[in-house]
């Protein structure tokens, strides 16, 4: 089951938003939070099942795996930045 948590400004028009907010999102259960000054939307899908996502499909596993493997080229490196500048 999805969370969603919606903080909004105490004020003339925060019914006015959770109506919104509703509408805009049927049938899920919507926390509402106040907030001093902002607006913060917040949705999670706890105990999401990662093994439906492609980036982690056994393919990609390999792939990893084989940048790993490689001297010249890491996974969590950037690979953008020709050049780096040393900071004094």
């Amino acid at each position: 089951q999805e969370i969603c948590a919606l903080a909004v400004p105490e004020g003339d028009r925060q019914e006015e938003f959770q109506l919104l907010a509703r509408q805009s999102l049927p049938g899920k259960v919507l926390d509402f939070i106040p907030s001093s000054e902002e607006i913060l939307v917040y949705r999670e899908w706890p105990r999401f099942p990662l093994n439906v996502l492609s980036q982690l499909s056994p393919q990609a596993e390999d792939s990893y795996n084989q940048m790993d493997n490689s001297p010249q080229n890491k996974p969590h490196a950037r690979q953008d930045v020709d050049k780096w500048a040393d900071i004094d």
